[in-house]
């Protein structure tokens, strides 16, 4: 079997991270928003009196370090990066590959393993977060008993 790419496995954790501030919008009645879920979700969970997920949720994706300055960094890295992805030559992805291995180290999982671990983390704390959803699930006044959603 091939060896993955490193961008396929960062993709393979990052997107089921993300999904997770999706159960809760979903839980919340709130459109599930790609760009902006984990702001909505912050949102969500500060309404229904789950502030401290927040935290847990920036912890599995390893942002909880980051400065803002940092963080701004990376961003406008990205945004070349996206602009530059249509090229998609094996020039353009050695030229970018320093500044996407130090988003890597940054979020800590600048290693195979790191990666994997972090994703582990996720899958363990699946449980909490449906504890989470289903309590907002239950006290969403726009979710009534024998709904579709009960």
């Amino acid at each position: 079997m091939p060896k993955k790419l490193l961008q396929n496995q960062v993709l393979g954790w990052l997107f089921p991270t993300g999904v997770t501030t999706h159960v809760l919008l979903t839980a919340a009645l709130r459109n599930p928003t790609i760009r902006l879920r984990y702001l909505r979700a912050r949102e969500v969970l500060e309404a229904y009196g789950h502030r401290e997920v927040y935290a847990e949720l920036l912890q599995l994706l390893g942002c909880t370090q980051l400065t803002a300055r940092r963080t701004e960094a990376h961003l406008k890295v990205l945004e070349r990066t996206f602009d530059t992805a249509a090229a998609d030559t094996p020039e353009e992805g050695q030229r970018l590959a320093p500044d996407f291995h130090a988003l890597l180290s940054d979020l800590g999982v600048g290693t195979p393993e790191a990666l994997f671990q972090r994703a582990d983390n996720v899958l363990r704390y699946l449980p909490r977060l449906m504890t989470v959803a289903r309590s907002i699930v239950e006290a969403n006044p726009d979710i009534q008993p024998g709904s579709a959603y009960l």
